[in-house]
């Protein structure tokens, strides 16, 4: 049987904790939920648009669950960089076979 698409839906992943000086490595994440077929593809970016470099990005396989697939993607960024710059948030973007979502995920 063929599935109808469905675009994902985009959760930010933040930390509940608060940035301690000496913590080297700040982590956020995206969910990307109930989507079809299994063809997204993570992007992020800093608020001024440009692109967080792909050694900073990890990506996770998809999963699928009742039907639908799920998958994260987690940028690891040095804490240092992030209680120095005015960064307040980067943006996750999924692109799929419908086009492009975006979520702002907030700096910790």
């Amino acid at each position: 049987s063929s599935e109808n698409p469905s675009p994902p839906n985009l959760f930010p992943l933040i930390t509940c904790e608060s940035l301690q000086s000496y913590e080297t490595l700040v982590a956020m994440g995206c969910l990307a939920g109930d989507f079809l077929p299994n063809t997204i593809t993570f992007s992020w970016t800093y608020k001024n648009d440009s692109e967080v470099g792909r050694q900073d990005v990890k990506y996770f396989p998809s999963v699928l669950r009742e039907g639908k697939y799920v998958a994260t993607s987690q940028v690891l960024l040095p804490s240092v960089d992030v209680l120095q710059s005015s960064e307040d948030y980067l943006t996750c973007k999924v692109k799929d076979t419908k086009g492009n979502k975006s979520v702002k995920v907030p700096v910790p």
